[in-house]
């Protein structure tokens, strides 16, 4: 039986019960109506909620994961939760992707400090200082180089400094 069958059932019925068990009857009857109806609520928002995000996630997951949310230790405003349209949560993933603020200070370090080349006298070539990527073939034993002269590693976006080289080899 479904929670509308048993709803009309105890409507049905709720007039023979007046006159049989009275107002108390009643009230209890009312209150089972009720109930019932609170099962049809929260089973529609768990159809909602699966179909939403196809069946991965259930009301008791979601409802445990927001509480677990909101009642973190360094929280100070516990209720103070916000809940992101797709816009919002795609422009914060691409914020977060961006790196930590210890990493763009590295990476802003890397492309504003240049640093020798390293000259490897065996290979005749002259290489990034920090990922080693070939950055220059040498025409001479001296480390004098030829063609286009990059500002940066192609590689690791390190800035070059071409007017000296460390020699190794």
């Amino acid at each position: 039986m479904t929670e509308n069958e048993a709803i009309e059932r105890i409507k049905y019925r709720m007039h023979t019960v007046e006159q049989v068990a009275g107002k108390g009857g009643m009230e209890d009857l009312e209150m089972a109506i009720k109930a019932l109806e609170e099962v049809q609520q929260y089973r529609a928002l768990e159809t909602r909620l699966a179909e939403m995000f196809g069946g991965a996630l259930c009301l008791e997951i979601v409802i445990d994961e927001l509480e677990r949310q909101l009642k973190e230790p360094d929280n100070p405003h516990p209720i103070n939760a916000k809940i992101l349209t797709y816009e919002d949560a795609a422009a914060w993933d691409a914020y977060h992707a961006i790196g930590t603020p210890e990493e763009c200070r590295a990476a802003v370090e890397k492309h504003q400090r240049a640093k020798n080349l390293i000259f490897d006298k065996s290979l005749m070539v002259l290489s990034c200082p920090t990922c080693g990527h070939y950055a220059q073939e040498v025409v001479d034993g001296d480390g004098s180089t030829r063609g286009n002269i990059p500002k940066y590693c192609s590689r690791c976006g390190q800035r070059l400094d071409w007017g000296t080289s460390d020699e190794t080899g």
